[in-house]
């Protein structure tokens, strides 16, 4: 059995997502480009005997480290469904911010999978692995090999993007700011339907301007279909997009259900401007960071 293993879960935005129609199983129909970034947790794995099973200890106080965490939940799923007689015990340093509209654990849960794979030998192709990543959560499956992509469904079909519209956004600076609280997608869902387009396209424009190399053009075209709900309870997100905008991004927008928000920049002295500015503005106690694509 392979040896502690070591694997970085980033975390995501995204960049453009349009909530189309409710669905009759209750889901909701989505477009989205979604980018995994270089902020990342990181995820231990060390193996252990049958009789042990599946521990987990987390660096964030605020998080579970039995089945109410998504890992934990993963994993004891993936080993019945294998039928794998080994145990794990999972280390999770947390960087990603907590129910930040981030992904961050959804990516933890898919790269429980990809761990657990590579540490009791499976050898289970992707293929493989996406059935049980769709089944945790709808960003999951974007995570078991994450590259920028065209995400749709309700979330869990995941199409990378063309080499001409990664290499876009490759070329972006991410400035992320987290005000310190959490919205919860269930809330964000339920209060969305005001907003819904009922009608796909608005993420075809963003696609053609990054296939076009036209990352500002991209930047301004975005759309977030969650935000409408989401700025209205929380006026800060909007002061927060209009300093981003101000100090140098080319475009601002929230990410998937927030509450954090991002500006895109086209260099990183315009991004690191922008971020110390926002800093300068709002204070020290909202988190933030400079990203790339992973």
């Amino acid at each position: 059995m392979t040896k502690t293993l070591t694997l970085r879960s980033p975390g995501k935005i995204n960049f453009g997502l349009d909530i189309i129609r409710k669905r009759p199983d209750g889901f909701h129909d989505l477009e989205s480009i979604m980018v995994p970034l270089t902020v990342c947790d990181e995820m231990e794995f060390e193996p252990r005997d049958a009789v042990h099973g599946i521990t987990m200890e987390c660096d964030a106080p605020s998080l579970p480290t039995d089945t109410g965490n998504l890992v934990v939940r993963a994993a004891l799923a993936f080993r019945d469904k294998f039928k794998v007689s080994a145990g794990a015990h999972i280390k999770l340093r947390k960087r990603v911010p907590i129910a930040a509209g981030m992904g961050g654990g959804s990516g933890n849960g898919a790269v429980a999978l990809t761990g657990l794979n590579q540490l009791w030998e499976l050898g289970l192709t992707p293929d493989q692995l996406h059935p049980p990543a769709a089944a945790l959560g709808s960003d999951c499956a974007l995570f078991l090999d994450p590259k920028p992509s065209f995400c749709h469904g309700r979330g869990e079909l995941v199409e990378p993007l063309t080499d001409a519209e990664a290499a876009t956004l490759r070329r972006a600076h991410f400035v992320l700011v987290n005000p310190g609280f959490g919205i919860s997608t269930k809330w964000a869902y339920e209060n969305v339907r005001p907003f819904l387009t009922g009608q796909s396209g608005a993420i075809k424009v963003v696609r053609d301007a990054l296939a076009r190399g036209d990352l500002a053009g991209a930047a301004r075209a975005m759309i977030n279909t969650l935000e409408g709900p989401a700025l209205r309870k929380h006026p800060i997100l909007e002061l927060l997009k209009e300093s981003l905008a101000k100090n140098g991004c080319v475009g601002t927008m929230m990410s998937g259900s927030g509450a954090t928000v991002f500006g895109v920049a086209t260099d990183r002295a315009s991004a690191e401007r922008a971020m110390n500015a926002a800093r300068a503005e709002f204070g020290d106690r909202m988190w933030f960071a400079v990203a790339q694509a992973f």
